[in-house]
Parts: structure tokens; sequence; C-alpha cells
């Protein structure tokens, strides 16, 4: 966190570009996210800590990495945020959000079966009609973003401001919860090429360009304030062949270093310069890969997440079984995700959502898997689904003996120790959204 305060340090006057003084700075914390992590494994070595040893690719010894056991029963739990109970009614019914006047830090953004209608729940208990598409909820709850007349709005809820982009997803925050990222929607033409790094406290922002954006798309902000990029494509392929390679694609340009700087506005904004070139990503069979670029000097760097020596590679499945929806831990800046896992169901295969895994940033290597119940593969069996991840640990909706995208309770699951508590009750058919820190993609 105190590497992103410097890497987006407030600048005189509520200027409207990024400090571009702290790069060294973050760099050298880069180099420290990488050691920081196997470090924690040899601590957890000394400390008699459950440890898993696995082989890599070729043979190759891949280091310890620590499992922790959340399999115990969930407790009662609460967060100060979160009433710790909620009767959902039709969002409909409800008043519609206000403008021009705050209503309180926002807990989660919800659904119901009997209409289109989102709902905001505030950390009162008040819930309002959210006047559009929710697209993202700030980890400090302050800034409900959402769709509606072709924009994107970004609604302060404890002031009642508002800005108006052009429309386009909110694909993550920084771990503080001051920053967003944010693309352009792409539906059926080319994938967005930047990223725009939004401040919405005082409307700062900075356009990033995507490094191969037929095949990266961002995913939100490390803990060093470095763009995340998740592969676009859906089979487990390398990320080292140059666009020109691939039918159908032509390469791009390397950047032009005498071109202006993109225009200081929103996302939307085609960037005049061109993104730059391909990121490499060694080996062809790790099951997928994180990218990271630097919003201030533009550099990219990317890792291979080895989801083979994990066991997760499925050529039938996502990125080798791994979700797209890769999150950031704040206390150790490691990459959380959750992957969906193929089970055999007679004659047929089920995929469910499987144990969490924390990897190095720096390195790609495993840090930890936290070791969840095992899910059930019936129709409504239970099944515990990673929502965010924040300063109170990670955030699992349960659904019990209700469809797995419905939400009967949500569970806080301590990275630390492993225990788990139940901090929110609901009754009715409702899923949640998102809660805070939370995006959704279409």
């Amino acid at each position: 966190m105190t590497g992103l305060r410097e890497h987006f340090a407030e600048t005189a006057g509520r200027a409207k570009h990024y400090d571009v003084t702290a790069v060294a700075v973050r760099r050298a914390r880069r180099h420290t996210l990488v050691t920081r992590g196997l470090a924690a494994v040899a601590a957890a070595l000394a400390a008699g800590s459950a440890v898993v040893a696995v082989a890599g690719d070729g043979g190759t010894p891949v280091p310890d990495y620590e499992t922790v056991d959340a399999t115990r029963p969930a407790t009662e739990g609460r967060l100060d945020w979160l009433p710790p109970t909620f009767v959902a009614s039709e969002p409909a019914a409800q008043p519609v959000l206000p403008t021009g006047r705050g209503v309180g830090p926002g807990a989660l953004v919800y659904r119901t079966s009997t209409g289109p209608d989102e709902g905001l729940l505030t950390s009162d208990g008040t819930s309002y009609r959210v006047p559009g598409e929710a697209r993202g909820l700030s980890p400090d709850g302050r800034w409900l973003a959402y769709a509606a007349g072709g924009t994107l709005v970004f609604h302060s809820l404890v002031d009642g401001r508002t800005h108006r982009l052009a429309d386009g997803d909110v694909t993550g925050w920084s771990v503080d919860g001051t920053t967003a990222v944010l693309a352009q929607r792409s539906g059926d033409g080319p994938p967005p090429q930047v990223a725009t790094v939004f401040r919405p406290d005082d409307g700062a922002n900075r356009t990033v360009p995507v490094p191969d954006p037929a095949w990266w798309s961002p995913r939100g902000l490390s803990a060093d304030g470095e763009v995340v990029l998740m592969p676009r494509r859906m089979v487990p392929l390398r990320q080292d062949v140059p666009l020109s390679a691939l039918p159908g694609l032509t390469s791009t340009a390397a950047p032009d270093a005498s071109a202006t700087e993109p225009p200081d506005l929103p996302v939307g904004t085609a960037s005049p310069v061109a993104p730059a070139g391909t990121l490499t990503l060694p080996g062809s069979e790790i099951g997928f890969g994180v990218g990271f670029v630097d919003p201030v000097d533009r550099t990219s760097r990317s890792v291979a997440v080895l989801a083979e020596p994990l066991g997760l590679t499925d050529p039938e499945g996502w990125h080798g079984g791994v979700d797209e929806a890769i999150r950031v831990r704040p206390d150790t800046g490691g990459l959380v995700f959750q992957p969906q896992q193929a089970f055999p169901e007679g004659e047929f295969t089920v995929y469910s959502r499987a144990d969490l895994y924390e990897v190095d940033p720096g390195t790609g290597l495993p840090l930890r898997r936290f070791r969840l119940p095992p899910p059930s593969t019936a129709p409504q069996g239970h099944v515990l689904r990673l929502i965010a991840v924040g300063a109170d640990g990670f955030l699992l909706s349960a659904n019990d003996d209700r469809p797995p995208w419905m939400t009967s309770r949500l569970e806080v699951l301590d990275p630390v120790t492993g225990d788990r508590r139940t901090v929110l009750r609901t009754t009715g058919e409702v899923e949640v959204a998102l809660t805070r820190g939370g995006t959704f993609l279409m």
C-alpha cells in the first residue's frame, strides 16, 4: 500500500497527472515482493507449517509452498461494514440511489430472481436501487461505479459527487481503494488497446498501453501499482508468439518516442501512442500467465504461473483450470485465485470451484494453498466462491442448498489461521453480485 501511495503521489494543486518521481522506489519494492514470498515459505518451514513439494516442468524442482487448512466449519463472526443479516427485497421496489448527497459507505450489490434490477446495500442496512448496471464497488465502500445512458458513472456514496466517463468496465482496484483500472468494452470489435488508471477522489487519470491486446486484458493493480494483465484466450497457449505470426492479426509498431502524451481524458479516448511490443511468457505447459505494465514508464513484464505442478492444467478448462478473476492480497502483495476444477460425475465431467492459491507476483511461483471443504457436484450442492480479497481476509460466497450462483451466507477466511467466519446471512433468492473491492465483468 505504501508503494502504491508513492507510485501515485499527490501533486500540488490537485494536478491531473501522476508524480513520476517514485519509479526507483517502486522497482526496489517490486524486488522485495519477489524475495519476501520465498522468505515467508522458509519461515513457514522453520515454524513447522504444513508444506507441499512439487516437481516443475521438465522435472525442475518448485519451491515448497505452504498449505493452510481452511476446512474447519465456519464459526459466527462480524465485519463492522457489513450488516449481520440481509432480508433481500426486490430492488425495483427500493428508492433510487439519490444524487447530490451521500447515503453512507456501500457494503454490497445484489440481485434477486424476480427482475433485472440491482440493489445497493449500505453498511447501515439501507437498500437503494442502482440506476444502471453495477460495474464496481471500491474496497473502502466509498465509490460505486455503474453504467447508465451509455456512460460509466462513478458515484461517491459518501458525499454524492459523480464522474461521468465513456462506457467501460472497472477491471480492478488498488488495494487501498483509491484507484480503479478501467477498460473499454470491445463487444464484437477489437479489444481495447489501452487501460485507464483512474483516481475518483480528484479525477486524475493516466492511459496505459496494453501490450498484445489480442492476448492480454487488464485485471486491476498490483500492490506496487502496476496494471495486472490476464490472458484473453481461453486455452493454455504460449504468449511469446509475435502478433504478426498469428493468422488474421497484424503486428503493431513500436512506440514512437516523439509521440505526444495521450490526452488527459478518462477511458474511451484512443491513445495516439502505439501499444508496447509483445510480452514474453516462457514455457508452453504452464497453464496460464500474468502480465504487468508500469503506468509511468510503460515497461512490461510477465510471469508464468505454475498451474501444471499444482495439478490445475486442463485443456478443456479456463487457462488450464484457472479462473480469470485474480486478486491482490493487501498484506503480502501475493496474487490470489480460485481455479475451476474438473470432477467426474458419472459419464460427465462437472466443473466446480476448488481451493484457493496464492502466488508470488515477481516469480509466479506458488506461495500458499488454502484448502477449502470439498465442493459438492450435485446441482444445488455446497460451493464456496471467492468474490473479494481485502484487509479483512478472503470473502467467500456460500450457496448451501441453493443454486451455485445464489448466496445464502458470506464467509471471511483468515489467510493466516485458515479460520472461516460467517459474517452475513441472507434470506430469499439473492445473488451477491459484488462486495467491496469487487468488479463485474461481462
